[in-house]
């Protein structure tokens, strides 16, 4: 969608939390946010998984129409992940969309983890994870 860079759509949130309550009315209660996760390492295990949620909220400004939000995964080494995509919908003024996605993700790396929100391909922000790997003795 073409638009003046000032007009909208506007990014109002972008986080990582542990859990989203979404009222009737489509209020969102965000719980835990998080930007580090300390992930247990089991030798000669598969590397560690964990679920969160990603929580993006846009706010239409003049923008009107179908529009396309990507997240994408960069590792620490760099590496960029398929994105999550979802089609979102603006009707202008004041209207905006919540985008919640479930985030199951393996920590194949430790290090610092960026997930770039993509508003049909424009970058919009980035949202850091730190995954510090906490080493189990053998037993």
């Amino acid at each position: 969608m073409d638009r003046p860079p000032s007009s909208g759509p506007f990014l109002t949130t972008a986080v990582l939390c542990e859990r989203v309550l979404e009222e009737k009315d489509g209020a969102l209660s965000i719980i835990r946010v998080i930007d580090r996760v300390v992930a247990q390492l089991v030798p000669e295990a598969p590397p560690p998984v964990f679920n969160c949620k990603v929580v993006i909220t846009l706010r239409s400004g003049t923008a009107q129409g179908r529009s396309t939000v990507n997240v994408r995964r960069q590792k620490p080494s760099g590496q960029l992940d398929e994105p999550l995509t979802v089609q979102v919908l603006f009707e202008g003024q004041e209207r905006g969309t919540n985008v919640v996605f479930d985030l199951n993700m393996a920590a194949e790396e430790e290090g610092l983890y960026w997930f770039e929100v993509l508003l049909d391909g424009e970058l919009m922000t980035k949202i850091p994870l730190r995954v510090i790997y906490n080493p189990i003795p053998r037993t």
